[in-house]
């Protein structure tokens, strides 16, 4: 508990400052040990402070509040928009899937990890397996399009491992190269590369 100094921030994705066009808010990199003063913490703003017994306390702004001898620390706010969903896994090992639009600030006490990922969009010539994990066992179904589709945090969507083309030789396919999720439902071509074909003037021919 020395005099007021900035420590570096674990996230390498987050800067102390972020820019935003309404003004600059301050993040989880925003880490100071303050031995006397006063902090305004502005709307849109969320601070985490412990005292000098460890006791935490939650600070959401507007407020100005005097410290003495505080660690504070900002938090991360994550959002998700109409397409995509939070993943947020607690410190008691709960996982939770939160669908957008949402928004929450990652408390360092309460909060392992928060992370925005997109939904799945399915067409409606489309389809996906997902399986939901019941306690007693696994249940799988599959899913038919058009949805926007965001999983429960103990379902999981299949992932399609096939023969794809070789980056290296397009005449060839190799194993795991084309990897999805999404099945289609509608006829596609299929082209199947016939390799040593000899010709009548004795050459060799790859025929697609």
């Amino acid at each position: 508990w020395g005099r007021n100094q900035t420590t570096e921030g674990s996230s390498s994705t987050h800067t102390a400052l972020e820019m935003t066009r309404f003004g600059t808010f301050r993040n989880a990199s925003y880490h100071k040990s303050v031995t006397m003063g006063r902090r305004t913490i502005k709307d849109g703003e969320c601070l985490s402070i412990w005292d000098i017994n460890g006791r935490h306390e939650v600070i959401q702004g507007p407020q100005r509040r005097y410290f003495w001898r505080t660690q504070l620390q900002f938090m991360n706010r994550h959002f998700a928009d109409n397409h995509q969903y939070l993943i947020v896994k607690y410190r008691d090992g709960r996982k939770e899937h939160q669908r957008g639009p949402v928004w929450l600030f990652e408390d360092p006490t309460v909060h392992d990890s928060v992370r925005v990922n997109d939904a799945i969009v399915v067409d409606g010539f489309e389809m996906i397996v997902v399986y939901r994990d019941e306690g007693s066992g696994v249940k799988r179904r599959v899913i038919k399009g058009p949805l926007l589709f965001v999983p429960e945090a103990f379902e999981w969507v299949q992932t399609f491992t096939w023969h794809g083309p070789d980056d290296q030789n397009k005449a060839c396919v190799a194993p795991n190269a084309s990897k999805f999720q999404k099945l289609r439902s509608i006829a596609e071509q299929l082209y199947y590369n016939v390799s040593n074909v000899r010709t009548s003037d004795d050459a060799l021919l790859t025929v697609k």
